[in-house]
C-alpha cells in the first residue's frame, strides 16, 4: 500500500501488517526516550559530583560566584556528555 503524503511517496515498512511498524515505531521511540533520559541524568550526577569535589577544595561555591568548578575535570567531562 503506498499513498502520498505532500507530494512525497510514503510506503509501510511492512506492507502486509501496518500494525507492526505502528508497534516497531513504539518501541524505537520507548527505547530513545528512556536511553536519553539515563543519559541526561547520568550527566547531571558526574556534574554534581565535580562540584562537591571543588566545594571541599575552595571556600567559595559555584552558587555564591566561585569559578573554580570551570578547572574540575569531573565538571567538564559532566557537562560535554549532556550534550
Amino acid at each position: 500500500m503506498a499513498s502520498s503524503v505532500g507530494g512525497i511517496p510514503t510506503t509501510y515498512h511492512n506492507q502486509s501488517d501496518p500494525n507492526a511498524a505502528s508497534s516497531r515505531d513504539f518501541y524505537t521511540g520507548l527505547g530513545l526516550a528512556i536511553s536519553s533520559s539515563l543519559f541526561i541524568g547520568t550527566s547531571f550526577i558526574v556534574k554534581k559530583k565535580g562540584l562537591l569535589r571543588v566545594a571541599k577544595r575552595a571556600g567559595v561555591r559555584a552558587g555564591q560566584g566561585g569559578y573554580a568548578y570551570l578547572k574540575e575535570w569531573l565538571w567538564w567531562a559532566g557537562m560535554i556528555s549532556s550534550k
